[in-house]
């Protein structure tokens, strides 16, 4: 091998690693990012994820969240309750709750997993869950429940 080859490769590998440096950075910084987000599953919708979010947000000590998620302004809902973003708080009028307080869920099973097992496992992970209605047969199972 001739000293210019060896060279050329050298320059090759260095600008190979220069070039992944950032795709590695770029890569970590999106899974630090995605982990910072992990309280609020990516599953929500309805405006579900945004009251997670508030409560998550109003819940968690200072320091324990992203910058970009700290609380810096509060605001009131239509039920009296104090919520961390806007979109939470203008949902408070639309909420169906029971006497308690608990929220009104629908929760569509995706077929992952047995429906009794599925079910099992949310009440287990929710002991505040009051089922309120269910149907098995409709795509992999749907129940209606009353949550914390």
């Amino acid at each position: 091998m001739t000293h210019r080859s060896f060279v050329a490769r050298l320059r090759r590998r260095l600008t190979l690693s220069a070039l992944a440096l950032p795709v590695c950075a770029g890569v970590t910084l999106a899974a630090l990012s995605a982990s910072a987000k992990a309280p609020v599953p990516a599953n929500l919708s309805g405006g579900l994820e945004k009251l997670v979010e508030s409560n998550v947000a109003l819940s968690t000590p200072p320091g324990r969240l992203a910058a970009t998620r700290l609380v810096k302004e509060t605001f009131k809902g239509a039920d009296g309750l104090t919520y961390s973003n806007r979109q939470a708080a203008g949902l408070s009028a639309l909420l169906m709750k029971d006497a308690q307080g608990r929220l009104l869920v629908r929760v569509h099973f995706n077929g992952l997993l047995p429906y009794a097992d599925a079910r099992a496992a949310i009440v287990a992970a929710a002991p505040s869950l009051a089922i309120t209605a269910e149907d098995t047969k409709f795509k992999a199972g749907v129940l209606n429940a009353y949550v914390n």
